[in-house]
């Protein structure tokens, strides 16, 4: 039996607990997504458009090369913008103008928004799906570089934000011409139709009349989730020049941390996944880093079932490079709770999954029951053999299962794990399910029975029957359940203790079941936790001692607490008598707290509060 011994006493030990994510943001490389005379723009997936005479009509096209555009991480994103016109005139008297301009990512689940209002300017917007429905207001934007058209020999510029403040300056390379403003800035700092003062003098060096410009705007202004982002080009002498364009507005996107489900491997469209999915295929050696929502409750506490698909990988020796479609590595994580899964190719053998606490995957979670459920396998011949294997238990692959178009039925016959080897399962040559046709995706159910436990790693892997070989063996949809293992094992586990529960891992004078039982830190001396606190208080005319102690809410803790008393503590015995429970307040939280009354009759009285 394991006890808390602590003898009564009136302080207060408190305990701040703080929660911290860190997370990275990964800035890409610049990508050019556009349009606007007809010609394919660098990046863009459209082979172009003439624009000219559609008027009020809105175009949508894909942008593949975002290069880790998301809605998490950063990127810089070059955008060229549909003409449009001012001073008035509707968009609708000349040729060249436009009601809106859509660019969205087609791997990342982003979409830009541009919308003409009547000749005045564009707002940019961004939005979390393709029917711009679902507007995305937690981005920061910051302006980089601005490119104008004009149709005269002077040069002035217009934009302006909701606020924050707008610097353009420098030298920067045109589509054809180099143009420096000589030292000269344009300013903004206020959100109006005047945000450049006109400067009718400002002529810069390497500007020849009518075309297309780019001069570069400072790094240091941001724009936050609540501003909208306009822009305009305007006329220095106003004159009526009606196709006027704004180009080439190259921003930094950085959305601060959302939750966004991207799928893999065959490109479709995953069930939870915001994304329409990309193809990894030809990537090899690539990492990609997905994020979950749909996880049902997914989290490093609880249980979920999780269904991932993981990209193809081969086998037989062969390194990854020489094959398309492998990869070194897939990290799925849940957006609203913080549970990362890594899954690792070693070189055309298998992959590991592994679960963390961190982004960072460095504080990996081994307090975790992982229990087998289906595997989708893909075969390039008519036979069908799985390899799946793990540091330590058993299991078994048997029944039906769905395919994404076929029922494949195993007729009774299972394919068991034996041992932790190449061969784990028992290669059966004639195995050949009801419902195979040959290459193509299929799944089998798993038993529910399998566990793993907290020390193990999970491994699996597709493995070719006849060994002949299959250059894009592929696992996918591999169906677990997680389980959070609960109670004090878990908790030790959780701060990697190396001593028993009757063990002191920092040396504090606390075993670390006590420290569990109170809420302390294991690893940390001057964390001890809650202590109990002492009082006395009048009741009915007399003078009656309070003894509050603090108890784990969670009944799966697997804990008892009561009090014990003694009059002697050389010749006395402790009692569980002589006390009463006066009342439990129930928090809510991870803790409650239990109150408990005794007379003071005695002159001496001694009480200490055991935890088993």
């Amino acid at each position: 039996m394991k006890m808390i011994r602590k003898r009564a006493h009136c302080c207060i030990a408190s305990v701040t607990a703080m929660l911290c994510i860190f997370g990275s943001m990964v800035h890409a490389a610049p990508v050019n997504v556009w349009l606007d005379n007809g010609t394919k723009a660098p990046g863009s997936t459209s082979s172009g458009t003439a624009y000219n005479g559609l008027r009020d009509a809105t175009w949508d096209v894909t942008a593949t090369e975002e290069n880790g555009l998301a809605d998490i991480g950063a990127a810089v994103m070059n955008v060229r913008l549909v003409s449009f016109i001012h001073n008035g005139n509707s968009r609708k008297s000349t040729d060249g103008g436009g009601n809106g301009l859509a660019v969205y990512s087609g791997s990342n689940n982003f979409w830009m928004d541009a919308l003409n209002h009547e000749g005045v300017a564009f707002q940019l917007k961004f939005y979390s799906d393709a029917a711009k429905t679902e507007e995305i207001t937690d981005l920061d934007i910051t302006f980089k570089s601005l490119m104008a058209r004009t149709a005269s020999s002077n040069l002035a510029v217009n934009v302006y934000a909701g606020s924050g403040e707008l610097a353009i300056s420098g030298d920067a390379t045109n589509d054809t011409d180099m143009v420096t403003l000589d030292g000269t800035d344009l300013g903004i700092t206020y959100d109006s139709t005047l945000a450049f003062a006109g400067e009718t003098d400002l002529i810069p060096s390497g500007f020849i009349g009518t075309g297309f410009y780019t001069i570069s705007g400072t790094d240091a202004v941001t724009f936050g989730e609540e501003d909208t982002f306009w822009l305009r080009r305007y006329n220095l002498n106003s004159q009526a020049d009606t196709a006027y364009q704004v180009a080439n507005l190259a921003f930094d996107v950085v959305p601060k941390p959302a939750t966004v489900s991207v799928w893999l491997d065959d490109g479709t469209k995953a069930p939870g996944s915001t994304s329409a999915g990309t193809s990894y295929a030809n990537l090899r050696d690539g990492a990609w880093d997905v994020t979950a929502t749909q996880e049902n409750g997914l989290a490093d506490i609880g249980a979920a079932v999780m269904s991932v698909r993981l990209v193809s990988f081969i086998h037989n020796g062969n390194s990854r490079k020489s094959t398309n479609g492998g990869g070194n590595g897939l990290t799925v994580y849940s957006g609203s709770n913080n549970f990362w899964m890594d899954a690792v190719n070693y070189e055309g053998a298998a992959f590991q999954l592994k679960f963390y606490s961190d982004l960072s995957k460095t504080q990996e979670i081994k307090g975790m029951d992982i229990t087998f459920r289906s595997i989708m396998v893909r075969t390039a011949n008519a036979n069908l053999a799985v390899n799946a294997y793990a540091g330590s238990g058993a299991l078994a692959i048997s029944g039906d299962g769905t395919n994404d178009t076929d029922m494949v039925s195993l007729d009774g016959a299972d394919m068991d794990y034996s041992s932790d080897s190449a061969n784990s399962f028992a290669e059966e040559t004639d195995l050949v399910p009801i419902g195979f046709n040959g290459p193509d995706f299929y799944t089998v159910n798993g038993t529910h029975a399998i566990t793993f436990s907290e020390d193990d790693t999970f491994w699996v892997r597709r493995d070719n029957l006849n060994g002949a070989s299959d250059t894009a063996y592929q696992v996918a949809n591999l169906t677990f359940e997680l389980q959070k293992i609960g109670g004090y094992d878990g908790w030790a586990a959780g701060y990697g203790l190396q001593e028993p529960a009757t063990g002191d891992d920092d040396n504090d004078g606390l075993s670390n079941l006590q420290e569990y039982g109170l809420g302390g830190n294991p690893t940390n001396a001057l964390d001890q936790g809650i202590s109990p606190v002492c009082s006395v208080m009048e009741q009915s005319g007399s003078n009656v001692f309070h003894y509050v102690y603090p108890q784990l809410s969670d009944p799966s803790s697997g804990l008892t607490y009561y009090l014990e008393l003694n009059t002697d503590l050389v010749s006395g015995t402790w009692t569980n008598t002589g006390y009463i429970v006066a009342g439990t307040n129930l928090t809510g939280g991870t803790f409650d707290f239990v109150t408990n009354t005794t007379d003071m009759a005695s002159d001496v009285k001694f009480i200490r509060l055991v935890v088993e």
